[in-house]
């Protein structure tokens, strides 16, 4: 997904990508599949797009706000989460049929959402911001990050074990659900956009300047890992840890298989 609605779909693993029909002309920032078939993408103006086919059809859902929207995630097929500017966090529990706004407390962008549950979750932004709710967003309460840092992406391989990632190489690591935040060292300064982690131990991050930053113990000690390209990269997934892939400027897909 990316520029003018942009939505690509592989089904060999990335070795043909093709284009799907969004509907939509705005920039799209972020999609996320619950299932192999059911997925969402949102982007500008509130906008939330979801697919039940694998992004055979999109259509349009009716998210009740005006603000952009940078992330959007699933705990389950039925119950997911979408942030965005202004500390906006919209929920719903029936796939998207209805979307509500919850209270975040929080007034700077919100760039990222993970949800280990349904229950426990954390959403990072702007000004340091680290987000957390206990009950699924009926409530969220801020944790102390320490940083004043913009922070770009957050990720949970269990309801304890999360990382977070921002600007001038920042990365953060919780090993008790958020109550303490500590650094970890990443040996860089570029932008970090994007962390993922399969697992509690092997994790990945990239950034500017096709930086990918990898971790085989929970983030104690990273290593740069060579990308071959220069561009921005702003995401990274891996839904196992020997299959991955990155996304960047310039149409950039990268792949990763072990």
């Amino acid at each position: 997904m990316g520029k003018d609605g942009l939505i690509l779909h592989t089904e060999d693993g990335g070795g043909t990508w093709t284009k799907q029909a969004s509907g939509i002309s705005k920039d799209l920032y972020y999609v996320a599949f619950a299932t192999a078939k059911s997925g969402w993408a949102v982007c500008q103006n509130g906008a939330i797009l979801h697919t039940k086919d694998g992004g055979g059809i999109w259509k349009n859902q009716t998210s009740g706000i005006e603000n952009w929207l940078s992330s959007v995630g699933f705990a389950t097929p039925q119950s997911g989460w979408a942030t965005g500017g202004y500390g906006v966090i919209v929920h719903t529990e029936d796939g998207g049929g209805t979307w509500e706004k919850q209270t975040s407390g929080a007034s700077s962008t919100l760039e990222s959402i993970a949800f280990p549950t349904t229950e426990s979750g954390w959403a990072v932004g702007k000004n340091g911001v680290i987000l957390h709710t206990e009950d699924g967003g009926g409530t969220w309460t801020k944790q102390a990050s320490g940083i004043e840092a913009w922070l770009f992406s957050v990720a949970f391989a269990t309801p304890e074990s999360g990382w977070v990632v921002g600007e001038n190489g920042l990365i953060l690591h919780t090993e008790d659900s958020g109550h303490t935040w500590k650094k970890q060292t990443s040996g860089i300064r570029e932008f970090l956009r994007s962390v993922t982690f399969p697992t509690p131990q092997p994790g990945w991050a990239v950034g500017g300047k096709g930086v990918i930053l990898n971790t085989e113990d929970g983030g104690r000690t990273w290593k740069m890992q060579t990308s071959g390209v220069t561009s921005e990269l702003w995401s990274v997934a891996f839904p196992t840890p020997q299959v991955g892939w990155a996304v960047g400027d310039n149409g950039i897909i990268l792949h990763y298989e072990k």
